[in-house]
């Protein structure tokens, strides 16, 4: 008896922390930066980037804008969070209307005069498990930054989250955590009236919730990548 209430006390604390951490996200974003000043007057040199780039971080809903790319073909990259209480999301053929934190990667390439988005959506399921399977540590210690570290971690890492397609929205693969793993899928996310590719984070596992299958798809993937641990375990997820 003491275990199963130690269990729904866990699961009562994880379910409040992660509505917490939507609501904290909403409130950050009531006035989202429009992406408009990086492509204002202004100048396309790094020097007139940099500043463009550097005022758009003061946002609290900007969690990574940097300039990167070379001398040549320079990029900026930014990374908005928001959060929805009513997301509509699709996957595998059908729509679902989630509470889920949403990350809006945008890379522009100014001098081109073209760019790319992709949205990192986490449900608040994903969020629940993430905090109650060990993978926030302690969540209540600056939950949102952790989340935001995390998707950066998967932003910037492997590449093939970030080459999802619209039409990969049936796709179901893993990706690995720090302290577990992330399960996925492709899906195509509604945000400011447009249809953008991206991926959703369903749920999570933590190091005691994977089998052996598991542990050896993560160990492909941290060594050689998803692409080939999905080429090696093609119906695990």
């Amino acid at each position: 008896m003491t275990e199963v209430s130690a269990q729904a006390a866990c699961a009562h604390l994880s379910a409040g922390l992660a509505l917490r951490a939507i609501q904290q996200a909403r409130a950050l974003a009531q006035n989202p930066p429009s992406m408009e000043c990086l492509r204002g007057k202004g100048g396309n040199s790094i020097v007139a980037m940099g500043r463009r780039v550097k005022r758009l971080r003061r946002d609290k809903a900007i969690v990574h804008a940097l300039v990167a790319g070379s001398m040549k073909s320079p990029r900026i990259e930014i990374v908005r969070r928001a959060a929805c209480r009513d997301a509509e999301v699709e996957h595998r053929g059908r729509a679902f209307a989630v509470d889920a934190l949403h990350y809006d990667a945008t890379v522009l390439y100014p001098r081109e005069r073209r760019e790319a988005e992709f949205v990192l959506s986490l449900t608040r399921h994903a969020v629940e498990r993430f905090i109650e399977r060990g993978g926030a540590g302690d969540p209540r210690d600056d939950l949102l930054g952790k989340l935001d570290a995390e998707v950066l971690r998967v932003l910037l890492g492997d590449p093939f989250v970030r080459s999802l397609r619209l039409d990969d929205c049936d796709l179901s693969f893993g990706v690995p955590a720090p302290h577990g793993l992330w399960i996925a899928g492709g899906a195509v996310t509604v945000l400011r009236e447009k249809v953008i590719a991206g991926a959703t984070f369903a749920t999570f596992l933590g190091e005691r919730e994977m089998g052996d299958d598991q542990r050896a798809y993560v160990a492909v993937a941290e060594a050689e990548g998803i692409a080939a641990a999905e080429a090696r375990f093609p119906s695990l997820f």
